[in-house]
């Protein structure tokens, strides 16, 4: 899809200048520039961006799992927040039956979703097919992600077992590479940690495999990240905060000096400190 139009909600996340840009270039260009996403349904906050559309598709090809896309969609909603960091510690209260019946409807969609799409096809078209099975898997790397998530907090995770997030991220570049032919290129804008082509450890554990990771082993030299920092100054930290809206606060942080283990020099341009 074309970029989006501004919104006050794109505009505080800094997609307005973006979003200007490929509007303005889309405007005469022979090859307009789309704009898509590859991340779990509100970054992991809530199943239910995912679930919903799914439910829509269900009712047009298969009547009869109405039931179960719905008391998943009625269980994911008793939790949903605006970010992982709002919805974790909310899943975390659930009981532990309510945790496995969602973890228990959301494989019995995607198992079904593959073993009858000669089914589902024949009653829709391909694409239909194609978007509504990455939805189901985007929401059952989510909700992979709150169990992992709140082993890691207790002290129980297994090593590297918060890296279905980023799996699922690089799946989705490969998918829209596949789905828009020959000859696509794609600008993937992420957070450092997960463009990274290394693994992600912390104190000394290794905590998760990247989507850069990921694409690096499947595209070789073919994903390049370009990753930024800055050694002055003052950088956003986030800390947890239940209150609010998104589940953290972020805080103006003075930044330390540079570790001498930083692999370049910074640079010396103006305004690139």
């Amino acid at each position: 899809m074309i970029c989006p139009p501004f919104s006050p909600k794109r505009s505080r996340w800094g997609w307005k200048s973006p979003c200007a840009g490929c509007a303005e270039h889309n405007a005469t260009a022979e090859a307009p520039v789309r704009f898509a996403g590859i991340d779990i349904p509100a970054a992991g906050g809530s199943l239910l961006p995912a679930l919903t559309p799914v439910a829509a598709y269900l009712r047009q090809v298969d009547p009869e799992m109405l039931p179960v896309i719905q008391e998943a969609m009625r269980i994911a909603g008793s939790f949903a927040g605006a970010s992982a960091a709002a919805a974790a510690p909310a899943w975390t209260r659930l009981a532990a039956a309510e945790q496995d019946a969602l973890s228990a409807l959301l494989m019995r969609v995607l198992i079904r979703f593959r073993a009858v799409a000669p089914l589902y096809l024949s009653r829709g078209d391909q694409h239909s097919y194609d978007v509504a099975l990455r939805r189901v898997e985007a929401a059952c790397h989510a909700d992979y992600g709150f169990r992992a998530m709140a082993s890691l907090y207790a002290g129980s995770g297994l090593t590297a077992d918060t890296s279905a997030r980023d799996v699922y991220m690089a799946g989705s570049v490969r998918w829209h590479l596949e789905h828009f032919g020959p000859g696509t290129r794609i600008v993937l804008a992420a957070h450092n940690a997960h463009i990274q082509k290394t693994p992600v450890s912390f104190n000394g554990q290794l905590t998760g495999l990247p989507m850069g990771q990921h694409l690096h082993d499947a595209m070789g030299d073919d994903y390049v990240a370009l990753a930024l920092t800055s050694v002055t100054g003052h950088t956003a930290d986030m800390r947890p905060d239940e209150n609010a809206r998104f589940g953290f606060a972020v805080d103006a942080t003075a930044l330390r000096p540079p570790s001498r283990a930083a692999s370049r020099p910074p640079s010396p341009r103006p305004g690139w400190g």
